[in-house]
């Protein structure tokens, strides 16, 4: 809430914070950087949060922070919304020892239906993390109705960033 009022940076969603470059020729960006683990999504750097930071940046890149603990469903790059499709997933994860147990969720239909959410016609994913003792358990899960294009399988590719040192289990 005390950086709610800040201009110099947003979040989006619950997952990133965005500071945005304005000016010609900057190299880096003074950032106040919410409570909390945050990593660099450019350099996956970790990032104490709770205080001012000075984020080093190039011509190609806008400071991008990514929470701890955060799930990030991504695809492969399209040229039109015409070629959105949830068939083949990147699920990003960005574990840190400082989380014990997150979720996310990503909604998904047909992109088409004004009232799919009314009808049911849409489909969940959720994801479910927990850490404990060096360990990572993942979870992965889905249920909602159905829709025209619902995947009736997915090739999900799993990209644990900052992966603890114990084993993994999905």
């Amino acid at each position: 809430p005390a950086l709610m009022d800040r201009k110099d940076a947003y979040l989006w969603g619950d997952a990133f914070l965005v500071a945005p470059v304005t000016a010609p020729k900057v190299s880096e960006v003074r950032l106040d950087v919410p409570a909390g683990v945050w990593f660099d999504y450019w350099k996956d750097t970790r990032i104490e949060g709770g205080t001012r930071r000075s984020i080093r940046i190039d011509e190609a890149t806008i400071p991008v922070l990514v929470r701890a603990g955060a799930f990030v469903p991504m695809i492969a790059p399209i040229r039109s919304t015409r070629e959105y499709s949830t068939r083949q997933l990147e699920l990003h994860y960005y574990a840190d020892a400082s989380v014990s147990a997150a979720h996310g969720q990503m909604y998904d239909d047909d992109g088409s239906t004004r009232t799919a959410l009314a009808d049911g016609a849409y489909g969940l994913l959720d994801f479910g993390a927990s850490q404990q003792g060096g360990a990572l358990t993942l979870t992965l899960s889905r249920h909602g109705g159905d829709y025209n294009g619902k995947p009736a399988s997915r090739e999900l590719t799993l990209v644990i960033h900052q992966a603890p040192a114990g084993a993994v289990s999905v």
